[in-house]
């Protein structure tokens, strides 16, 4: 899931993915579209502002800068010497009248075309984090224990998900009991890209060792055939796809028969097997729990010969 906020997506949509990215999309999906509204209706939504990160009806003023933008991200990448203060904002702009005024989902002007006709901001609003979306791609809500709204994943709602306080983000209540907790692990950064996890607006995963990466990063070590966590080098893979990536080591192996009689002694870094076993270039199988994760560690006592 990820922060709807934008930030750190920390539900799931695999086994857990989160989704977080751009939560709104172009103003062709459904922003200045025909509906069957009258002329004037669409007219007013023509007011609301893709800012790029979210739809709305409004800017918001931050308090650091005294200066209007389209949303916190806007702010953040156009100021390079501060992070503006979620909880601060306390002012907004009106795009149909202007006016500035205090932060509200709906425009103070009794003169305003939004507030004659009730037309919100935006869909969904936050009064703590003042994040305002008019299309969200999925359901936004704010999460307490994190202080900041989390995005579910698509098709998912807010109910698909509960705080872990020991992990220290939300995830997806279907690997409640199976997820390895590793105490705040929402709170350290990508191990691959450094860039946070728990305010990421990328999805997230956790892997079957229980840290947390972006599924970006996740994918693209997939692409470079790197399946062990860079933290603990455990295996990233689990299920059936840990099974096939086995049976393909096993049929090579199979095929492409070595002939000389070596043993050598392994540890195995996802089961922590030690012993010896059957040299192969291919690979070194794990006496234990039969996967390829394992490192030499010496030299074993029997067969024909030793390895270096």
């Amino acid at each position: 899931m990820s922060d709807a906020d934008e930030d750190a997506g920390n539900g799931s949509e695999s086994s857990w993915i989160t989704y977080s990215g751009s939560e709104c999309g172009d103003s062709e999906n459904g922003e200045t579209r025909e509906t069957g509204d009258s002329g004037e209706m669409r007219k007013f939504k023509l007011k609301f502002n893709n800012c790029g990160h979210y739809i709305s009806g409004c800017k918001i003023v931050a308090k650091c800068c005294d200066k209007e933008f389209g949303c916190r991200v806007c702010h953040d990448l156009e100021i390079s010497d501060h992070e503006i203060n979620r909880y601060d904002i306390c002012e907004v702009v009106c795009n149909v009248c202007m006016m500035r005024q205090p932060v509200s989902n709906l425009c103070a002007n009794a003169d305003c075309s939004n507030n004659i006709n009730n037309i919100e901001f935006a869909k969904y609003y936050c009064g703590v984090c003042h994040l305002y979306s008019d299309e969200p791609a999925a359901e936004i809500y704010h999460c307490d224990k994190c202080n900041i709204c989390r995005m579910c994943s698509v098709g998912h709602t807010k109910d698909d998900y509960y705080h872990c306080d020991k992990c220290g983000g939300c995830i997806n209540k279907n690997i409640k009991d199976t997820h390895k907790c590793i105490s705040e692990a929402f709170k350290n950064d990508c191990c691959i890209c450094l860039e946070s996890i728990f305010l990421s607006r990328e999805r997230t995963t956790i892997l079957p060792c229980g840290h947390i990466i972006h599924v970006d990063c996740y994918m693209s070590s997939l692409r470079q055939n790197r399946f062990t966590c860079p933290l603990c080098r455990k295996t990233m893979l689990m299920g059936d796809m840990l099974q096939r990536m086995i049976s393909e080591y096993d049929m090579i192996i199979s095929t492409l028969v070595y002939s000389e009689n070596i043993n050598t002694e392994i540890m195995c870094n996802d089961c922590g097997f030690k012993g010896e076993v059957r040299f192969h270039p291919i690979g070194l199988k794990c006496g234990g729990c039969g996967g390829y994760n394992t490192v030499k560690t010496g030299n074993g006592g029997g067969g024909d010969g030793v390895v270096e």
